[in-house]
């Protein structure tokens, strides 16, 4: 099998102007691609094929779509047909409304570490999706696979005062608890949607081109908190 890397991840017109009509006041999957654009991107996996052989689907795609598995509790054939037919996965997933998915068989073919990157990434999830930074061992998300990318290893965790910061010295405006009965013990920190947005270094840390772009990061109390790369105080 042979990964042919993806570098366009524009969703097509017809799927956004399908979507905006069936949810006009958008839903978690539509406002998720919105906010944080692919997640994944085919870079990350790419050490994980050959040279040669046959194309294979997209792993950035095949890797959100575990995510949603767990989301939904899904088997891997109604994960499939749900790529196949429901609207807002192709929103996110960013397939032409006509695309026939695949075989869900492709799905069993994922090794089980991707289900501990999904896990920690949608029980971190909070109105539409956030960040998640947690101990698995390859940070997966795309801004630690692009050589300008902004990732966790760059900020610093003030634990006494319950704050991070940036690589450009900005402090997070909101650090709390998740209060989510599967993983009661998840903190979210946020940072500030003006410093954000009028950062000059805001498309290397998040990948999203609404109006309230800002930073958000997930991460363990400090008594658990595997090593993540990110700095502590």
């Amino acid at each position: 099998m042979t990964l042919h890397a993806q570098t366009e991840f524009t969703i097509p017109e017809e799927t956004i102007r399908v979507a905006r009509a069936a949810y006009p006041h958008g839903n978690p999957l539509i406002k998720m691609r919105d906010v944080l654009g692919t997640i994944y991107q085919d870079q990350t996996f790419a050490s994980l094929f050959p040279h040669d052989g046959r194309s294979v689907e997209a792993p950035w795609r095949l890797a959100l779509i575990t995510v949603l598995q767990f989301m939904e509790e899904l088997p891997d054939r109604q994960a499939a047909d749900a790529v196949r037919g429901r609207i807002d996965w192709k929103y996110l997933l960013g397939l032409e409304l006509t695309d026939p998915g695949f075989d869900a068989s492709v799905l069993e073919h994922l090794v089980d570490a991707g289900y501990v990157s999904a896990r920690v990434l949608v029980k971190s999830q909070e109105r539409f999706g956030i960040e998640g930074v947690g101990p698995v061992s390859i940070d997966a998300q795309w801004q630690a696979h692009t050589p300008s990318g902004i990732d966790a290893s760059q900020f610093i965790l003030d634990w006494g005062n319950q704050q991070a910061i940036c690589p450009q010295e900005k402090t997070s405006t909101s650090w709390s608890w998740l209060s989510r009965k599967s993983y009661p013990d998840l903190i979210k920190i946020q940072f500030s949607t003006t410093d954000c947005r009028s950062c000059p270094r805001l498309s290397d840390c998040v990948q999203s081109t609404s109006k309230y772009s800002r930073r958000t990061l997930v991460i363990r109390p400090r008594a658990q908190h595997a090593p993540t790369g990110c700095a502590t105080r």
